[in-house]
């Protein structure tokens, strides 16, 4: 029996509630999603010479803080035969002794570059397939030299993402200068120097500044600060790598592009688009540590002669395949 009308008011105050919520849902999935990239500190060369102030944070979501202000990372940056550029975790990130197909591919390569077997398309290869060392810190940009409109990121907390040469300038300092740069109260300000040399970024002039400073002058700043800084481990490895077999049809152009159901807002139409962007970057810069040409020689000193093969010889550590790839020049 319908409910009489007589003498009743509605209560529209959960209806409204309700509706509010489908509505605030529609808009948030129809907002854009916030780019990887955002989160990141874009330092570029303007000019000859360009000067960024950085303050490098200390990791607190590892050890309270009171380990390496950095996460590492293995990546595989390479050209797939499809001519597509292509990045990808290495499966040695998180366990040096997983099998990765792209270091099994280099390291079969560098055989024939050590037989002297391989040309120099295949030196190249060796050096290219083969994962290196990318690092993730946080840090305050305390001053960025670029207008507002320009990109200028000072104030922001970021995530840097380096290479090894700028890694190996903290590392010196953490332990031969005793600079405990990282410490929020008594630590040291960092100014990266952009400039070029050749055809490629470089760093080289960048120094930490003489006397030890606070991170922030109030506590209200030191807050805002201290809420910022993220989870490098999270940020960098994110969804971890992918499967071997994953990586394999990656590496030979067999990846099949996967794709996700979006509604759009706007046209109501619900619609297939490619999976956006992962949880890692895409965009690896590697110019804060030049490609290394193609040898013309074997990795092996040029006065030495070629060994000779033995099935008994023991096998190269990564350590030492990546030292003696890093060491592939011209002549």
């Amino acid at each position: 029996m319908a409910v009489s009308l007589k003498n009743m008011a509605v209560q529209a105050d959960a209806l409204r509630a309700k509706l509010k919520a489908e509505q605030d849902a529609k808009e948030q999935k129809a907002a854009p999603k916030a780019d990887f990239n955002d989160s990141k500190f874009k330092g570029e060369l303007i000019g000859a010479k360009t000067t960024y102030i950085l303050r490098i944070l200390p990791n607190t979501h590892l050890n309270d803080g009171n380990s390496e202000p950095w996460a590492q990372t293995a990546v595989h940056i390479f050209t797939n035969p499809m001519g597509v550029k292509k990045f990808a975790l290495c499966p040695k990130t998180l366990d040096k002794a997983a099998p990765c197909p792209l270091c099994e591919k280099s390291r079969a390569l560098f055989a024939k570059v050590n037989a002297k077997e391989a040309s120099k398309a295949e030196e190249d290869a060796a050096r290219r397939f083969y994962h290196k060392p990318r690092y993730f810190v946080n840090v305050l940009v305390v001053d960025d030299p670029r207008p507002a409109d320009k990109g200028c990121q000072k104030g922001k907390v970021l995530v840097w993402e380096l290479g090894p040469q700028i890694k190996e300038r903290l590392s010196e300092a953490l332990i031969d200068q005793k600079k405990t740069f990282h410490d929020v109260q008594a630590g040291f300000n960092f100014h990266l120097v952009v400039k070029k040399k050749g055809e490629f970024l470089n760093y080289e002039a960048s120094y930490f500044s003489p006397e030890p400073t606070p991170v922030a002058t109030d506590d209200a700043e030191l807050e805002r600060i201290s809420n910022s800084i993220v989870d490098l481990q999270k940020f960098a490895i994110g969804r971890g790598p992918r499967p071997y077999e994953d990586l394999k049809a990656m590496m030979e152009g067999r990846e099949i592009e996967k794709k996700e159901r979006e509604y759009d807002s706007a046209t109501g139409e619900t619609t297939s688009r490619p999976v956006g962007a992962p949880a890692l970057n895409e965009e690896i810069n590697f110019d804060d540590k030049a490609p290394v040409p193609a040898a013309k020689a074997a990795v092996a000193s040029a006065a030495a002669p070629a060994a000779p093969k033995a099935a008994s010889k023991p096998a190269l550590s990564d350590d030492e395949l990546l030292s003696q790839l890093d060491g592939l020049e011209s002549v």
